[in-house]
């Protein structure tokens, strides 16, 4: 029996993600990050396949370099102006993958603006965060909880809600990012 985490809340982006920004994020989340011969940014393969030999198998069951484990589960909302938990269980390492996004991809001095990588041609690197989101984890009898909160500057905005309860500032309706 595995540990499961539920989580509430977003982080909302100011400004909101651009076409690359958002496009990149989702195929980020679609894809295992394990090791990858265009390094820890790359995204396709979705999942790489390595081979049968121990080498390779070896190198898929690697996690990409400096990232906290082999599935990142925040991905933006559709109008790209938060990121939320996309439902799915099992997921580990949460608070640490939230901090690596940001750090990586979303603020100023993010860390993929100066890997040279084209992918990241699109990106503005200009995104402020802000948001609460609260985590509960049940392991067997147990019960911990974490949360990450960030001072908003516009209130919470309206009454979208995704899975888990996650509202969304610009949804006044229902709405999955299951992938």
């Amino acid at each position: 029996m595995g540990v499961n985490t539920d989580y509430l809340g977003h982080v909302e982006i100011v400004p909101s993600l651009n076409q690359a920004e958002y496009d990149y994020l989702q195929a980020f989340a679609r894809s295992r990050r394990s090791y990858r011969p265009g390094g820890p940014y790359a995204v396709i393969p979705e999942d790489p396949d390595t081979g049968n030999g121990e080498r390779e198998v070896e190198l898929y069951n690697q996690i990409a370099d400096e990232q906290p484990g082999h599935w990142c589960q925040w991905v933006p909302c559709p109008h790209g102006c938060c990121l939320v938990w996309n439902g799915h269980e099992k997921f580990y390492a949460g608070p640490a993958w939230l901090q690596y996004l940001i750090d990586h991809f979303l603020r100023r001095d993010a860390r993929a603006r100066t890997s040279g990588d084209s992918q990241f041609a699109g990106f503005t690197f200009d995104h402020e965060m802000n948001g609460i989101i609260v985590g509960e984890q049940m392991a067997g009898a147990s019960v911990g909880s974490w949360s990450y909160i960030g001072q908003s500057r516009r209130g919470n905005g309206g009454a979208g809600r995704g899975p888990g309860g996650l509202r969304c500032p610009k949804l006044s309706h229902s709405w999955s990012t299951r992938l």
